[in-house]
């Protein structure tokens, strides 16, 4: 069996003895070098793993897709409840339900539609001078009710922009009105669109007070169809 020499102090003088000696030391010290690194290495690597976000699983994405669409439901009801006490004679009558969507990179849409000025029930047994008469109100209504509808819809919009926390700030939020016109009434458009990013929504309401009509008209797009 072949047996390793160790070199002893008393050895040490020996040039043979202080070459070995140096070697171990030179080892020694490239260990102690090698696990500073070592150590360093693993720290940042630790740092980096609590520093970084945990990856978003399937889980938490559809949590978070609930969450959102639990909110967009809130402002499709809050929509809902606005539009039909806008008029205490003769209410907004809302033909569809508000849903709403979320666009990838857009935002949020909610639509609905609805009747500005629901007749009143005819029967056969009305006579043609009160259906004239019905018609007539309808067609003065109408237009003045548009008027009202397009400025609400802004304020409306303005509320929600909060209340909507899990949009991103630089997406949009947009109501979409479509119109019943029976009579194809010139004057109403079959469809209002109300859109604005929603950090431009949050701007305006930064100091506490209610923006002035023209500042939101600026800051909210309305467009008609």
């Amino acid at each position: 069996m072949k047996r390793f020499w160790l070199p002893t102090s008393s050895h040490a003088w020996r040039p043979e003895g202080r070459r070995y000696m140096g070697q171990v030391a030179n080892f020694a010290s490239r260990l102690r070098r090698d696990t500073s690194r070592l150590g360093l290495a693993v720290v940042l690597f630790a740092g980096v793993c609590l520093a970084a976000p945990p990856p978003q699983t399937a889980t938490s994405a559809a949590q978070q897709n609930a969450a959102l669409k639990a909110q967009m439901d809130q402002f499709g009801q809050m929509l809902a409840d606005a539009l039909v006490k806008m008029f205490d004679s003769r209410p907004i009558f809302i033909l569809e339900r508000p849903k709403g969507a979320y666009l990838d990179g857009f935002g949020v849409i909610v639509h609905t539609e609805l009747n500005l000025y629901p007749m009143a029930p005819l029967s056969p047994f009305n006579s043609q001078a009160a259906l004239d008469v019905e018609i007539k109100k309808e067609a003065e209504q109408k237009p003045l009710r548009l008027k009202q509808l397009q400025d609400r819809l802004r304020e409306l919009l303005l509320e929600q922009s909060a209340a909507m926390s899990l949009l991103p700030r630089d997406q949009n939020l947009a109501i979409v009105i479509h119109l019943y016109n029976a009579r194809s009434d010139p004057r109403i458009p079959s469809q209002i669109v109300v859109q604005a990013r929603r950090q431009a929504l949050l701007d305006l309401q930064a100091d506490g007070r209610k923006p002035a009509p023209a500042a939101l008209a600026r800051a909210i797009n309305l467009r008609e169809f």
